[in-house]
């Protein structure tokens, strides 16, 4: 009975061995904590746009729509009184950016395919007391509410498509007034 001989692996292979293994783990632990980062980005957009929603929705039920500060019957370039309210009043602002001012936000984007990103900011600016940077547009006759949000302020990685979103919440139509005076009721007789 003879025992066959193994060839015994030397240090050098056994370090190769090592370092391919190690990097291995490394590249799917990076993978799998960019997957876990974009699903925490999808749950902050979520969650506050489902925020604003749900505080528009509640102040339209106490309040006509007209009356709301997230409704404009003309098209306006301060939006304190209006957007700017709202996010006071029924969000949580920690601090306020003004008009159309990207303070909030980081100073530099980029898209997904790494090409430079400048994002239009309008509206009601302000850093939400959670940390998100938002710009919100109220509605405008019966144009949607508009806005843009980066869900994690100003820290990386500055992205559209991952922290940085836009947001858009469909507009309550509001009929137009009609005038009773200019009305003309034509009488038929039977």
């Amino acid at each position: 009975m003879g025992f066959k001989k193994r060839k015994a692996t030397t240090t050098i292979e056994n370090c190769v061995i090592f370092l391919i293994s190690t990097l291995a783990v490394s590249f799917f632990v990076v993978f799998m904590m960019g997957k876990y980062q974009q699903k925490l980005f999808n749950i902050a957009y979520q969650t506050i746009n489902q925020r604003i929603s749900n505080a528009i929705e509640t102040y339209a039920a106490i309040e006509e729509n007209v009356n709301s500060p997230m409704y404009s019957p003309i098209d306006i370039s301060d939006y304190s009184k209006t957007s700017g309210k709202f996010l006071d009043d029924f969000v949580g602002v920690y601090k306020s950016c003004g008009n159309s001012n990207d303070s909030c936000f980081a100073k530099h984007y980029k898209t997904v395919a790494n090409l430079p990103y400048k994002p239009i900011f309008e509206g009601a600016c302000a850093i939400l007391d959670n940390g998100e940077a938002i710009c919100l547009k109220p509605q405008i006759r019966n144009n949607d509410i508009t806005g843009i949000i980066d869900v994690n302020g100003q820290r990386g990685p500055n992205v559209l498509g991952k922290d940085l979103r836009l947001i858009q919440i469909e507009a309550r139509k509001i009929p137009e007034r009609v005038n009773v005076k200019t009305v003309k009721v034509k009488v038929v007789k039977i």
